[in-house]
This record gives C-alpha cells, sequence and structure tokens, in this order.
C-alpha cells in the first residue's frame, strides 16, 4: 500500500509502483525404497534435491516413507537433535507444513540413514519500488533525494546489524547503502523528457518480527537549484498484504529555475563499468571504459555493511576482468567505479548463488 503526500504544483510528474509479491507455496510429496534417497515429486523434485525458498514461503510436504521419518533441522545428521519447531517434524507418514522467519540453510534428514539428506536454503525476501519521473516544465530541472524512515511498526528501526532484521536503501543515479539516506549524485532531467530507470527503492526482509513489520519510508525529491521546492512521497511497504500495489502520481513546479537550466553537453564521453549477469552466481563479468583525463581507476565491491569484499586494479583506457564470487554470501551488494581515489558511480548487484 502506497500513502502519498501529494503536490502543490505542477511540472515535474512522478509515476510511482511496488512490486510486493510474498510468499509463495510449495508442495512436494515424498517417497523412500532404499536407504540412500528421498524422493522428491511436485515443485521440488528428483532425489534428495537441494531446495531454494525465500524467507515468508510455504514448504508443504507430504512424506510417505515409512521406517525413514523425515526430519526437518538446523544441523545435518541422523537423530532427532537440531530439529526445527514445526508440528508433525520427523513423521514418516503424514504432512509437515513450515514457512520459514529467518534467513539461512537448513537441511532434512532421515532419522537413520546419513545419506538421506538434503539442504535448504532461504534466502531474504525484496520489494522494490520504482518511480518514473517526467519533467512537464519549459527548462531542465536537477533532483537530488533524500529518505527518511518514519515509522516501523513497533516502534523499532531495525537495521542490517540486528538479527532478524529488514533494510531499506534507494538509487538516484548511484545506489546508496542502507546507512545512507541522501543521495550523493543529483540528476538532471530535460524539459519534456522521463526518467524511467534512475529512482527505485528496496525494501529487503530478513527475517524475524519484521516478517509482519509495517514500513514508512518517505522520499523527497529535492529541487538542486532550490531546495525549498520540495516533494515527497510516503511508501508503506505492508508486509502482511503481499498483493498489495499501487501507482501515483505527484507533481512540483521546475519554473523556479526557469534561465538556469543546466547546459546539455553533446557527445561527452563518460567513464563507464558494466557488468554481467547480475545476479551473479559465480563469475562476474566486468567491461569498462575509462577517460585520459583521470589516474587509477579501480572496480570495488562492497556488502551492505559497507566493507569492501572484491578489489581489482583496472588498467588501460579500456578492458575486461572476470571477478569471482561463488565464495560471497547471497545477497545484495554495491560496485563502484574509483577514479583517481574518488567515487565515480556506483551501482546494484545481486549474488544468487
Amino acid at each position: 500500500m502506497i500513502k502519498l503526500m501529494k503536490g502543490l504544483m505542477l511540472g515535474l510528474i512522478m509515476l510511482f509502483a511496488t512490486n510486493n509479491g510474498f510468499g509463495v507455496s510449495y508442495t512436494v510429496d515424498i517417497t523412500a525404497t532404499g536407504m540412500t534417497d528421498y524422493t522428491f515429486s511436485g515443485d521440488f523434485a528428483g532425489p534428495d534435491p537441494a531446495i531454494g525458498i525465500k524467507i515468508g514461503d510455504t514448504l508443504i510436504f507430504n512424506v510417505n516413507a515409512a521406517y525413514h521419518p523425515f526430519w526437518l533441522k538446523t544441523i545435518a545428521g541422523i537423530g532427532t537433535g537440531d530439529s526445527i519447531s514445526v508440528s508433525n517434524n520427523g513423521t514418516g507418514s503424514g504432512t509437515i507444513v513450515w514457512v520459514p522467519t529467518e534467513v539461512g540453510t537448513y537441511y532434512y534428514n532421515c532419522e537413520y540413514h546419513e545419506e538421506m539428506t538434503g539442504s535448504i536454503s532461504v534466502s531474504s525476501y525484496m520489494k522494490q519500488s520504482h518511480v518514473w519521473v517526467r519533467n512537464t516544465g519549459s527548462t531542465s530541472v536537477t533532483l537530488i533525494v533524500e529518505r527518511t524512515v518514519s515509522m516501523i511498526s513497533n516502534g523499532q528501526i531495525y537495521n542490517d546489524s540486528t538479527p532478524g532484521s529488514s533494510v531499506n536503501f534507494f538509487c538516484w543515479g548511484s545506489c546508496y547503502p542502507p546507512q545512507v539516506s541522501i543521495s550523493g549524485e543529483s540528476v538532471s532531467i530535460d524539459a519534456g523528457a522521463t526518467d524511467k530507470i534512475s529512482f527505485e527503492a528496496d525494501y529487503e526482509i530478513k527475517g524475524g518480527a519484521s516478517l509482519n513489520d509495517t514500513a514508512q519510508i518517505t522520499y523527497c525529491f529535492i529541487d538542486d537549484c532550490n531546495p525549498s521546492n520540495v516533494q515527497c512521497f510516503t511508501a508503506l511497504y505492508c508486509l502482511s498484504s503481499p498483493s498489495d500495489s499501487t501507482y501515483q502520481m505527484i507533481a512540483f513546479d521546475t519554473s523556479w529555475c526557469a534561465g538556469t537550466a543546466i547546459e546539455k553537453i553533446e557527445h561527452a564521453f563518460v567513464p563507464s563499468i558494466n557488468i554481467s549477469p547480475n545476479p551473479a552466481k559465480e563469475v562476474l563479468n566486468l567491461e569498462y571504459s575509462l577517460d585520459s583525463r583521470y589516474g587509477e581507476g579501480y572496480f570495488i565491491l562492497r556488502n551492505m555493511l559497507g566493507a569492501i569484499v572484491s578489489k581489482k586494479k583496472l588498467y588501460g583506457p579500456a578492458g575486461k576482468i572476470a571477478v569471482p564470487v561463488a565464495k560471497l554470501n547471497r545477497g545484495v551488494y554495491f560496485y563502484s567505479l574509483i577514479l583517481d581515489q574518488k567515487v565515480y558511480s556506483t551501482k546494484k548487484l545481486i549474488i544468487d548463488n
């Protein structure tokens, strides 16, 4: 659900959309004819398959494996220890329904046979919101974005260092880690033009109490030419309403900057760094083009806490580099192009290994 703080003047139109798919249900039938494998059929199939789901999803196990009690566990191994607290866990003939509330790796195991086992990977869930910005004024406008976390349902603001937390970050030109609330980069929009790609807001559900939270986050677009000219919208990320989405428009006057429009430079060379694939699993392919005006160039990859997990020097005016990422934890990362020890641009990368 989106609550809108309405604008008073016309000129800049913003179309806001939220994608809130959440809580998928998976059903599998489980049998066993020997002492080496469970056989799955349904949404996950085969002998002892590795299962990958997201937090808040539902796993329904219909077990028909006499003499092979089926246990869901936090640590792989025979016996009944380290079991997950869920009804009917350890059944040989019955149904287990499990909704994970914490990110992590879990396991299913036969109580008696060590080889009858497999992993269940539970990853965080990301809600994404996008804004299309159209400048209906007669001059260019340059905007920055400021974010305010107004409320999280139980009165506590979670952060990435809190177990069972949820985190929010946004992109406006570049992408910024959760601790950054004001864009360090402004975005210019020509008169009559529409920007469909610069703004994105992500709300990552990592588990625990946040699974039932409602986050109220306000994003304000600020006219760089006249900071008093501000328009805001407030997004309510209602995690308990998975199908909830809406579109809204707000507007504000761009005529404040009449006569001060930024000159558009045609055919200017812009240093760039492109990656593929995104999401990445094992290897990240990096292609870059630099400018002779700059000295040293680096590719830096940071996790959500801002810690550097990979750093590569960029040699020459252009080139390609393969960056191994298979050992990184699944989740959201930020990659930056560094020129002369300054951050030139920052974008988002998803690791899905």
